[in-house]
């Protein structure tokens, strides 16, 4: 579905004039992703107007993709794959933070949260082996992946310090890098098998 949506979009646009011909598979490729995280996107809003955490799903979507685009990791082999996955990672951290919501343990989070800080700032970026980058590529993904995690895990700590209510809301970003972190391992030790 996704793949027969993004090649009628570059039909159209080739057809139009938008695009050159020789361009359309680049085009494809680009709608593809386009789609596959409007959906992605739609379905976890979806989940959390259901849930009543749409103000969290938000901060979680803002740190998760501001970092992860940056960062790489684990990558699904197909679309479907990528959005089942996706949705119920998004699912299971929100059900991981309810419960230390619950268990006041917010405190460990911020100490979970450091180490996982750590495994991005020697991982990133975890590249998927079908798209690999380049050195000067590597060292700007490394250098933007770092700086956002930092920025993002500073300001989480800084408004949480002055506006403590808020720490149930604004720690949904400090969850997202731990499972950012996860995604790197994992994106690691897959490439490390499929090298070796």
């Amino acid at each position: 579905m996704i793949r027969r949506t993004a090649e009628e979009m570059a039909f159209f646009f080739v057809k139009r004039g938008v695009i050159e011909k020789e361009d359309k598979d680049v085009y494809i490729y680009g709608s593809e992703l386009l789609i596959s995280e409007i959906i992605c996107t739609l379905l976890v809003i979806g989940i959390s107007l259901c849930t009543g955490e749409f103000i969290e799903t938000l901060i979680y979507l803002f740190s998760y993709m501001s970092i992860r685009v940056y960062a790489g990791g684990y990558h699904a082999s197909s679309y479907s794959n990528c959005i089942t996955i996706f949705n119920l990672c998004y699912v299971g951290v929100m059900y991981v933070m309810k419960i230390i919501q619950l268990l006041g343990l917010l405190k460990i989070l911020e100490l979970i949260t450091f180490g996982a800080i750590m495994i991005i700032w020697k991982l990133a970026p975890v590249e998927d082996l079908r798209k690999p980058l380049d050195e000067e590529e590597r060292y700007i993904y490394r250098k933007k992946a770092r700086k956002k995690v930092l920025l993002l895990f500073l300001f989480a700590i800084i408004v949480t310090r002055i506006f403590p209510t808020l720490k149930d809301k604004v720690y949904y970003g400090l969850i997202a890098i731990c499972e950012i972190a996860l995604l790197l391992l994992v994106g690691y030790i897959k490439n490390r098998r499929l090298i070796y």
